[in-house]
């Protein structure tokens, strides 16, 4: 239930750039995963000069991305989940990002 005062455990946001359907920029940022904002360099060398394009391989290259930032994050344990549902998350965050910012 949502409560006045509430955060998210684990935020994700992405930005891209496209031209003819090759990624040529992108930015993804996780909230939650330690002190400060972290922006995931892995994620985004890992859309870099990737084809953009609906289908099974725009599934497989988001997985891979998502993939990549999970591993590249130490997030903390606390009462709110541990590393590992946090790294999960990220996971589920930022594929479901990626999926929702354009038509893939």
């Amino acid at each position: 239930a949502r409560r006045a005062g509430d955060f998210a455990s684990v935020a994700a946001a992405t930005d891209r750039e496209a031209r003819d359907g090759v990624v040529t920029g992108a930015r993804v940022c996780l909230g939650g995963v330690s002190d400060t904002p972290f922006r995931s360099v892995a994620a985004e060398q890992a859309l870099i000069g990737a084809q953009w394009a609906p289908g099974a391989a725009a599934k497989r290259l988001i997985q891979g991305v998502a993939e990549a930032a999970a591993e590249e994050v130490s997030p903390p344990s606390d009462g709110h989940g541990d590393a590992e549902y946090r790294r999960d998350l990220v996971r589920h965050l930022l594929t479901r990002a990626l999926q929702t910012s354009d038509s893939v």
